[in-house]
């Protein structure tokens, strides 16, 4: 199960995390407590790119939010069927 107790993830990175659950809502009719609690858990195993996801386009935008609640395994956190979000951040040099 996901132990939301032990992520830290900065108050500035939860608060575009919230921005981008609300527009999910507003703009794709998802349940917003969801969408955040996705979002966090996928932010903190697969960092996003959280400013350009909340800027980006309606067809990149409904592609991550639609593929992580489709693909997120919420006992893991993992992310399954090779499914990587578009607005997943770069690898550094030295994890690749």
């Amino acid at each position: 199960m996901v132990d939301f107790n032990v992520m830290e993830i900065p108050d500035n990175e939860l608060a575009l995390i919230g921005l981008i659950a609300r527009r999910a809502a507003m703009d794709l009719g998802v349940n917003f407590i969801d969408t955040q609690m996705d979002l966090t858990v996928v932010h903190f195993k697969n960092p996003l790119r959280l400013g350009e996801f909340l800027e980006s386009d309606g067809k990149t935008f409904s592609h991550d939010i639609a593929g992580i609640a489709c693909h997120l395994d919420r006992e893991t956190g993992e992310l399954l069927d090779c499914f990587l979000p578009k607005m997943i951040a770069p690898l550094a040099p030295e994890a690749a």
